[in-house]
């Protein structure tokens, strides 16, 4: 799917017409360039799209953090979630906690492994499901403008939300946790093992 097809999608929501092209020169086109970034970033925020998803290993900055914290990395330009840093999911208590700000990451761990959600600006790369919900939410956001109603814009965004339910558990059941066999890195069965 292009941009252009989920502007659409969200145009027929509305009862608007088409546009031929996203960067064309027209109200409808304009409308939806103004909204169209945001309400993709702000979707691909809330939940952890496979399409998504990307890994990297961070550079450590030279210059340490003022205090609380023994460094801190760079962040992605294009990161718009931590999902995983250094194995441990976002949110999870641990031992290698971290701060972001200002664009870094502050931590006491030595090195950063970083899963992220990305931001993705090619829409031939998104799920069909995202673009659905998608198209929902900028139809939602451009309600008032070409429509004047607020009645229609909170059925938008019902639409929006069961959309994202829906593209949200396709989305997640397609993903299984590695399951990581509890005798690894055990030192007493390595030494049982070695002993036989």
């Amino acid at each position: 799917m292009t941009s252009t097809e989920i502007c659409n999608k969200a145009l027929a929501h509305l009862g608007d017409a088409r546009i031929s092209d996203f960067h064309e020169v027209s109200v409808a086109a304009e409308k939806c360039r103004t909204h169209y970034d945001h309400e993709r970033d702000s979707l691909l925020r809330l939940h952890r799209w496979n399409f998504a998803r990307a890994r990297t290993l961070l550079t450590r900055l030279v210059q340490k953090p003022a205090f609380g914290w023994a460094f801190q990395y760079a962040m992605p330009a294009d990161c718009l979630r931590v999902l995983e840093f250094n194995g441990v999911e976002s949110g999870v208590d641990h031992d290698d906690h971290y701060e972001l700000e200002g664009g870094r990451l502050l931590t006491d761990a030595g090195e950063g492994w970083l899963v992220y959600t990305k931001r993705v600006t090619d829409a031939s790369l998104y799920d069909v499901l995202f673009c659905d919900a998608l198209a929902y939410k900028l139809a939602a956001a451009l309600c008032k403008e070409i429509t004047n109603s607020n009645s229609e814009k909170g059925a938008l965004l019902q639409m929006f939300e069961r959309s994202l339910r829906d593209a949200g558990w396709t989305d997640a059941v397609e993903n299984r946790a590695r399951v990581v066999p509890p005798t690894r890195g055990s030192r007493t069965l390595s030494a049982r093992a070695g002993a036989f």
